[in-house]
């Protein structure tokens, strides 16, 4: 039986490739590893909170790659990108990042996609090049709280407001809630949508959705 992560803070996310080898992250950039039963805390050398991990594997090479955004709004601190491997944190470079992030999602040395202030984009390295701001994009002045899709022509995005978008490698569709404050985490594979929303004080849903076939 695996124990709960032995911290206080609240966690805000969490990634794995399987059920015994799992990443969390909370406030004041705290992640936690699990490792079969045990969990250890790794040094990420930022106190900004942890909004978001992602990883995958390179198709290529097959070398897995994982990725962690840190962000606090309260804190007058730039926002961090992490790169974790194994158990160890490190700081990559952030050209290009206009505003806060506050999720990320990629396939490994094809394309990066970083949410927050804007909807950011960068192909091939992570840490080659600067982050491109995608023109157009969802819901302009509304920021953004999570990605997760299936390919670059095929994702939806969440915000910090009661909006869910989908794009299909042309266009944007939304879909707004006005019971719903905002959506903080958002999955999206195959067919199946979740995502995770607040609407004020202590209420909570959860919103599932399942694409039909339009052939």
């Amino acid at each position: 039986m695996m124990d709960y992560p032995p911290w206080l803070n609240r966690i805000q996310c969490i990634w794995g490739q399987d059920p015994l080898n799992i990443y969390c992250g909370g406030r004041a950039g705290a992640i936690f590893r699990v490792r079969d039963t045990t969990w250890e805390r790794l040094d990420t050398g930022t106190n900004l909170d942890i909004m978001d991990i992602w990883g995958g594997t390179d198709p290529l090479t097959g070398n897995e790659e994982i990725l962690a955004v840190a962000f606090s709004p309260l804190l007058p601190e730039p926002p961090v990108l992490l790169r974790i491997s194994g158990s160890t944190v490190s700081q990559i470079p952030t050209d290009g990042i206009r505003g806060y992030i506050a999720g990320v999602w990629f396939v490994p040395n094809r394309w990066y996609m970083a949410v927050g202030e804007n909807i950011q984009t960068k192909k091939k390295e992570v840490t080659a090049g600067p982050w491109l701001t995608e023109v157009g994009a969802l819901a302009p002045g509304r920021g953004k709280s999570s990605v997760r899709g299936n390919s670059r022509d095929d994702f939806m995005v969440g915000t910090f407001a009661p909006i869910i978008g989908h794009y299909n490698g042309v266009t944007w569709q939304e879909w707004n809630f006005p019971e719903i404050t905002r959506i903080p985490r958002l999955y999206f594979s195959g067919n199946r949508a979740a995502a995770a929303a607040n609407a004020g004080g202590s209420y909570a849903f959860v919103l599932l959705g399942i694409r039909k076939d339009t052939e």
